[in-house]
């Protein structure tokens, strides 16, 4: 006679005895619950699979007959099967997983927002040290070539005791464009504001070219144009060129040296703009005026 009994405790905490009887020479099988029958075989001398429901829950017994003729007993709650209750776990996890990821959701937001603020704060406290005691320079930019095939840009200043250089970030191109509009080349030069006490705290303005380098953008712009419009005068269109910057400083340069690039290229500076420019009632007084240079 082969005897076999399992404990079984619910999620409510009720404690459940459920065992199996079974004479294998006569096939005589039974299934109890509490000293409770719920399940009688007369003729089982094979493998077998039971299920039985204990409130709602469904269980499963397996009688499993071995090579040698003996049996094995399994016994387990079905949390596969479509009951009312495997349902509700089912409702329930996804409840469950959907108020986990928005706690973890929020909790990055949270962590987010104090980062945020720190690096904020931070920003903050240097910049209000550079602006009590900080002065300007001149920074040039340097752009080196580098194993992976990238470009890396970077820049130096003079300081009070020694030039200090910092590296910005790397670019697939030779000649990645700035700020204002023209492309990055070795010796570009953009003002640059540094605390006197700590010339690591410093930040670069790529969009405040110094003096000199607007003279770079006017020859820049020039060559450009020329190259454009081969059979111009050149007087000419560097009186054209100073007059676009006289009407829109350094965005007016970018316009005449973007004036065949298609806006798909550049939002700010491209044909569209440069027309915009040139047709503008104010060019067209200050063009007038080279026209009379001419004369």
């Amino acid at each position: 006679m082969n005897r076999k009994r399992w404990t079984y405790i619910s999620e409510t905490g009720s404690r459940s005895n459920i065992g199996i009887i079974h004479n294998a020479s006569k096939g005589q099988f039974m299934i109890y619950c509490n000293k409770k029958v719920v399940l009688v075989e007369f003729k089982l001398y094979e493998s077998k699979q039971f299920s039985f429901f204990l409130d709602d829950e469904l269980f499963k017994i397996d009688v499993i007959k071995t090579a040698n003729n003996t049996y094995e007993y399994a016994f387990k709650v079905d949390l596969e099967a479509k009951t009312p209750l495997n349902a509700e776990r089912t409702q329930l996890k996804k409840t469950t997983l959907k108020k986990s990821i928005l706690a973890i959701v929020s909790s990055l937001a949270i962590v987010a927002i104090i980062i945020s603020s720190v690096l904020w704060l931070h920003t903050q406290r240097y910049r209000k040290a550079r602006q009590a005691n900080g002065v300007f320079a001149a920074a040039q930019v340097y752009i080196a070539p580098q194993q992976s095939g990238s470009y890396s840009l970077g820049y130096s200043f003079p300081t009070k005791y020694s030039n200090h250089t910092h590296q910005v970030e790397y670019y697939r191109t030779p000649h990645p464009m700035s700020p204002t509009g023209f492309p990055f080349y070795d010796g570009d030069e953009f003002y640059v504001q540094y605390a006197l006490n700590d010339a690591s705290n410093h930040e670069i303005f790529f969009d405040k070219p110094t003096e000199q380098q607007i003279e770079t953008y006017k020859r820049r712009t020039l060559q450009q144009h020329l190259i454009i419009n081969a059979n111009s005068d050149t007087a000419y269109c560097q009186c054209l060129i100073e007059k676009a910057y006289t009407i829109q400083k350094v965005d007016g340069l970018a316009r005449f040296y973007h004036q065949e690039t298609p806006p798909s290229q550049h939002r700010k500076f491209n044909i569209k703009t440069y027309k915009e420019l040139i047709y503008s009632d104010d060019f067209k007084k200050e063009a007038d005026k080279c026209l009379n240079a001419r004369k």
